[in-house]
């Protein structure tokens, strides 16, 4: 088994003001604003090496995470790093298997003034899904009142039939999606909120019954979300996650939007965004999720949306317990994926 680590910041725990210094952030697919540099690691880094030596793994990703804390500063508001092999397609990614091709590498929420500025890597691409794997949407939980809602807040963020290896990427306004799925999480169907649907159409757990409304357009934010819950039940953590949007209530646009396949690499996708806040009519931000529609990995951040990831000369804090480092996932049921996708020519 893969022994993967779990990175957390917990912002909550760090008190008093901390200044923003960072550069502005642009969604452009790129995360090197994010001082992060995206890459392919050498197909040398195989998962059995990784399996013989966990301590490896931070040598086996192609993308480097140095300069994160230092190029975003206090405009960092928490972020989740878990990258492991981008090479391989049979390993666990939790909490079920899927390998690269299933991968959530990195989920981190910015602030800038009054736009919170959100960003995420995975293996995952938007065009390859129909018949194998469906990119999930972005769920957002936020505090109303003294009340934390979960998954309150969706933003759809697209994504084709599939069979369309090395199309370009998708940016606001482009078809909303919603898949269909069957008892396995493999993707049997697509439709499209511009009318177009494809494969089988009938879906076994009987959520997706019509197209996505017309407005359900990437880049748009849906309040009062409804979800499609995966068909995998999952141990730990318990039950069936949200993973697509259903619909709500239209909140409005994001400001930009951007959904890219193998844009830097061949085996990453980034998903980019930024929202007025304004949009969440007084609603507080409190958390963040992504994963796959069909559930196998998680990107998850929760976080006090008044305070933010210490500048660096606060990071010697880190050594008194502030950040949680997990560095093992418990075994889950294997599950049969489909050959990962091999680089572009």
């Amino acid at each position: 088994m893969i022994r993967r680590t779990f990175l957390a910041i917990s912002v909550a725990a760090l008190a008093g003001p901390l200044s923003a210094w960072a550069g502005p952030l642009t969604v452009d697919g790129n995360l090197a604003d994010w001082g992060i540099s995206t890459g392919d690691q050498g197909s040398s880094c195989t998962a059995t090496a990784v399996s013989a030596n966990p301590g490896v793994m931070s040598a086996c990703t192609g993308t480097s995470y140095a300069g994160l804390l230092g190029t975003l500063g206090g405009d960092l508001v928490g972020f989740n790093l878990e990258d492991s092999n981008d090479w391989r397609n049979d390993y666990l990614v939790g909490p079920n298997y899927g390998g690269q091709n299933y991968d959530g590498e990195f989920l981190g929420v910015a602030r800038q003034g009054n736009t919170l500025y959100i960003a995420i890597q995975t293996g995952q691409r938007p065009d390859n899904a129909f018949n194998q794997f469906a990119p999930g949407d972005i769920s957002i939980d936020v505090k109303s009142g003294n009340t934390v809602i979960a998954n309150a807040y969706g933003v759809e963020v697209g994504g084709g039939p599939g069979g369309a290896a090395g199309a370009g990427s998708i940016s606001a306004g482009a078809a909303g999606s919603t898949y269909v799925l069957d008892s396995n999480g493999y993707t049997k169907g697509y439709r499209g909120s511009d009318g177009a649907t494809s494969g089988n159409l009938i879906d076994p757990t009987g959520q997706v019954s019509a197209n996505p409304a017309a407005g359900q357009t990437a880049g748009s934010l849906w309040k009062d979300a409804i979800w499609y819950l995966d068909p995998i039940t999952t141990p730990n953590p318990p039950g069936r996650q949200e993973t697509q949007l259903l619909g709500g209530t239209l909140a409005g646009l994001v400001d930009a939007f951007v959904f890219t396949r193998n844009a830097v690499g061949g085996q990453h996708a980034i998903i980019e965004l930024a929202i007025d806040l304004a949009l969440f009519g007084g609603d507080q931000v409190v958390g963040l999720h992504w994963r796959p529609s069909c559930g196998n990995d998680t990107l998850d951040v929760t976080f006090n949306p008044q305070q933010r990831v210490p500048e660096p000369a606060v990071l010697s804090l880190l050594a008194m317990g502030l950040v949680g480092l997990r560095s093992s996932r418990r075994r889950r049921p294997a599950r049969t994926v489909a050959a990962q996708e091999p680089p572009p020519a």
